[in-house]
């Protein structure tokens, strides 16, 4: 067995295999006892199935049922087009991490841990007893129940307030995206975004064939300048953009941003999409662009991000002129948003438990983003009084690091952070990643988690070493 000390990302062929039992088993075993011993460490890349079953005599099968093995104990971690890697060993580490967990997970957006649960237990309980019990598993409206959509305003409110009849109720807000890209766009369309975007939305260009445009941004978002240019230069007519507590930099536009990207979109005939799902992290942000032109905007939001992401409720308002087009969209697609889940999640807007679940949100948001800030301050910008926190931040790179350097080395040392292609719309993007703290389960395992970004960002890169 080899394995390098240094750069940690030497190869790793298994040796003393045990005689008896399966070959894949043992082979398993040897990974494992390796990593208790110390001599095989975190972000180490596996042979390639073929080269390993070449170099032990073993035939590729048997390679592939030992990796698969590992993957299922939490050993290594499979990812397409890498390879295999070694997950992260916590050894005297936190005690929510095990010797079998896996990496701290500073990749996922979503807050931490809390009484989700257990509210959404006693909804989905309480269901039976609904004296619409029965009827949430007919066929009802497409654009769902008019009690359900009354409560979806609420949730959208008050900053924005369309009429009721122009909302659709959607499985989650990625659906609600999906609805409004087919209304707008064809394949081979431009779509116009920040030159980091959401990776769902670059989920969804590239399932539609659309062809993206990234557009200048700083600490507000999108540069007015820079999305009048782009309007210029390519005829785009569609914009999509994310104005409050943006994904990945956690921007937020001040009220005269909104107004100027208003302004464009009116001028060059520009549709926008405008994604808010985090505004119950921010609600003493401005107006959304929505209620400046409600006409030609699309506006998304959901439960799902407060919530859980499973609770696949999201909300989208669409100008009058396509409301009967996404409604038959709705149709097409999904018929209805699921109504017994739908009713679980304006349940909870109704009898109040979403909005104190949001209040204690905001301050795990808070309390969370003052710890990133405390151990990673010195790569960070400062933070005004009017920022939003929500539950991830962008770190900018020293130079000499690139974002895929950065995010392979602090795997190899034991955190997760979501690759850079997941959110830079092309080459041109700023060197960065995306720091998320809702994932980890304690405030403890999200110190020791950015302790270690802070400690990669003060050695050199590994395109600054030299090597003899």
């Amino acid at each position: 067995m080899t394995a390098g000390t240094g750069n940690r990302m030497a190869e790793w062929i298994p040796s003393r295999l045990r005689r008896n039992g399966p070959r894949y088993l043992a082979i398993v075993d040897a990974l494992q006892n390796d990593l208790q011993n110390g001599t095989l460490y975190a972000g180490t890349r596996l042979l390639p199935h073929r080269e390993l079953a070449s170099r032990l005599g073993l035939s590729i099968g048997t390679i592939s049922k030992a990796y698969a093995e590992a993957e299922r104990r939490g050993l290594v971690v499979g990812m397409v087009g890498r390879g295999t890697f070694v997950r992260h060993r916590s050894g005297s580490g936190s005690a929510s991490q095990s010797a079998h967990s896996a990496a701290i997970p500073l990749d996922l957006n979503v807050p931490p841990p809390g009484p989700e649960i257990e509210l959404l237990s006693e909804r989905f309980a309480a269901l039976p007893e609904h004296p619409d019990f029965r009827n949430l598993f007919a066929y009802l409206p497409h654009q769902g129940l008019r009690r359900h959509r009354e409560a979806a305003l609420q949730w959208i409110g008050p900053h924005f307030t369309p009429p009721l009849d122009q909302l659709l109720i959607c499985q989650g807000a990625q659906h609600a995206m999906s609805l409004a890209f087919s209304l707008v766009t064809r394949p081979g369309d431009t779509v116009l975004a920040e030159c980091l975007t959401y990776s769902g939305m670059k989920a969804l260009a590239a399932h539609r064939g659309i062809n993206l445009v990234g557009l200048a941004i700083d600490r507000e978002g999108l540069l007015p300048d820079a999305l009048e240019e782009a309007c210029k230069r390519t005829g785009a007519r569609v914009l999509y953009t994310m104005p409050t507590l943006h994904s990945p930099t956690a921007s937020t536009m001040s009220r005269q941003r909104r107004i100027e990207i208003a302004e464009i979109a009116e001028r060059y005939d520009l549709l926008v999409i405008e994604d808010d799902v985090y505004h119950f992290l921010a609600p003493a942000t401005p107006p959304p662009v929505a209620a400046l032109i409600p006409e030609r905007c699309f506006y998304v939001s959901s439960l799902s991000k407060c919530v859980a992401p499973g609770l696949r409720v999201g909300f989208l308002v669409p100008p009058a002129r396509y409301l009967d087009r996404a409604v038959l969209a709705m149709r097409a697609t999904a018929w209805m948003a699921t109504p017994a889940m739908v009713e679980v999640g304006c349940g909870m807007i109704d009898n109040g438990s979403l909005w104190k679940l949001a209040e204690k949100r905001r301050s795990e948001a808070a309390q969370r983003r003052n710890v990133a800030y405390e151990i990673l301050g010195e790569g960070l910008p400062p933070v005004g009084d009017a920022d939003a926190a929500g539950f991830h931040l962008w770190l900018p790179l020293p130079k000499g690091w690139t974002a895929g350097q950065f995010v392979l080395s602090a795997r190899r040392d034991g955190v997760n952070l979501a690759p850079p292609e997941a959110v830079a719309v092309d080459e041109t993007s700023p060197e960065g990643v995306r720091v998320c703290f809702g994932a980890p389960e304690t405030v403890r395992d999200l110190r020791t988690g950015l302790g270690i970004l802070r400690d990669l960002l003060r050695v050199p890169s590994p395109s600054a070493l030299s090597f003899v």
